[in-house]
């Protein structure tokens, strides 16, 4: 999973835009997939997230536990589904 560029700022929790990049996807309607947390830079996480089957407008919370703001470049992976 992957999402566009983006700032977290310092100690706070923001909703990213992502999307899947999944090879093959066997699924049925109906179900759901599940992003485990992620430590994606020193103090900055994506939380563990349930995510609809549709690829296209979904979110992941995003969490910066540091005093700096934190950007997520275009591309950055978010986790495994």
């Amino acid at each position: 999973m992957h999402l566009c560029a983006d700032v977290v700022p310092p100690r706070s929790q923001i909703n990213v835009p992502a999307r899947f990049t999944l090879d093959v996807v066997t699924v049925s309607r109906g179900d759901d997939w599940l992003l485990k947390a992620k430590q994606l830079h020193p103090g900055v996480f994506a939380a563990s997230t349930l995510l609809p089957d549709r690829h296209h407008g979904i979110a992941v919370r995003v969490v910066n536990t540091t005093l700096e703001p934190h950007v997520l470049r275009c591309d950055t992976c978010l986790g495994t589904l």
